[in-house]
């Protein structure tokens, strides 16, 4: 039960483990970036649900799009400073993050085009947005594991070419 314990507080420490090159202290840190931004996509959803249910319903489509506005700014900000301060471990957990966070923003204005207009095509922007998204993310990692395994397997070639470069060195 100890070393489970320990095991998983080593997993914790090397998650938020500074990386050279990164900003000191982000990355202990990120998690209540993170958090900030769904409290504040929560208390927006909040407020649009107040003014649903309680507020003159001439304003809802004003509110819709005030709150459609501040959520993507937040989505959009929470990607860019996921580019900058680059916060994950690996390079491919903070562009998913990023595509991911910018295809909400995008989502969501598909959303507030198609509560305005109730068109097929802003439905199909929708699920085209939605289904590429999966597929490119998809993609990227598939790539991603492709380049990380083709380095290693470069990498243990030479490993092996030194290694033997150094046997033949020494047995002479």
């Amino acid at each position: 039960r100890d070393k489970k314990l320990h095991n998983q507080v080593n997993i914790l420490v090397y998650r938020f483990q500074e990386v050279k090159g990164a900003r000191p202290g982000l990355r202990s840190c990120w998690q209540f970036v993170i958090w900030m931004r769904q409290l504040l996509l929560f208390l927006m959803s909040m407020a649009l649900d107040l003014v649903y249910d309680w507020g003159p319903k001439e304003m809802l489509l004003n509110t819709r799009i005030v709150v459609t506005a501040l959520a993507c700014v937040v989505l959009i900000v929470a990607a860019a400073m996921t580019m900058r301060f680059k916060p994950f471990f690996f390079f491919f957990q903070d562009a998913l993050e990023t595509s991911l966070l910018l295809g909400s923003a995008l989502l969501l204005i598909l959303a507030l085009v198609y509560s305005v207009v109730r068109e097929l095509v802003v439905e199909l922007l929708m699920m085209t947005v939605i289904v590429l998204s999966i597929l490119l993310t998809l993609a990227f990692l598939v790539y991603d594991w492709w380049r990380g395994h083709h380095t290693m397997n470069t990498f243990n070639n030479q490993v092996e070419f030194l290694r033997t470069t150094v046997e033949d060195a020494s047995n002479k």
